[in-house]
């Protein structure tokens, strides 16, 4: 299975303090999915996630600028049902370079359900193959993010994120058996 998704938004931001003029401005996200597993046993697959996001606040009104790179990777484990539904969960771990600075301890963990729908009538002319390699899965998951500041991993200086998502990504199935359909029918003949 290797396979991955991209996500974008782009959205305004105010920040207001006690005794401080508003920060306002806009903030753009984009992040990108990449995953390589392998189906050890029929319906459980393990493999290796990796994460790659961009972060970028621009404030309008203060010097309050912030770009942010994120990368993890860590493993990931997914299960089947036999209804096409999955649940999978994977942790991360990565570095970032907030304000030109490297940090490596980040931490990123992620549970939820999904649905895997394979693409079919892809072809020519819709009807030579029907795909059983290329899925389209929604997926609602649980997130929780963590970065730690200063020199100690158990730090009590941290930030922290946690809520759900709802992420849509593109997978490829290789190893598995594509179904070929019969030839079609010519001037009422079947062509051999």
């Amino acid at each position: 299975m290797i396979g991955g998704g991209i996500s974008s938004s782009f959205n305004g931001y105010t920040y207001q303090t006690p005794n401080q003029p508003a920060d306002k401005g806009s903030i753009l996200r984009v992040n990108t999915d990449l995953k390589v597993g392998y189906f050890n046993w029929e319906d459980i697959g393990i493999g290796l996630k990796t994460n790659l996001s961009y972060y970028n606040r621009q404030s309008d009104s203060t010097s309050n600028d912030l770009r942010q790179t994120i990368l993890l990777v860590g493993p990931f484990v997914r299960g089947y049902l036999d209804n096409g539904i999955f649940g999978e969960i994977s942790g991360g771990w990565g570095s970032n370079n907030i304000f030109r600075i490297s940090q490596s301890n980040l931490f990123r963990g992620e549970a939820g359900i999904g649905y895997t729908y394979f693409l079919g009538d892809i072809g020519r002319q819709n009807y030579w193959l029907r795909n059983k390699q290329i899925a389209i899965e929604p997926m609602l998951l649980f997130r929780y993010d963590r970065q730690n500041f200063g020199a100690k991993k158990n730090s009590d200086n941290y930030r922290s994120e946690y809520g759900p998502e709802l992420r849509i990504s593109v997978q490829v199935y290789f190893l598995r058996q594509t179904m070929m359909l019969p030839n079609p029918i010519r001037g009422g003949r079947r062509a051999d």
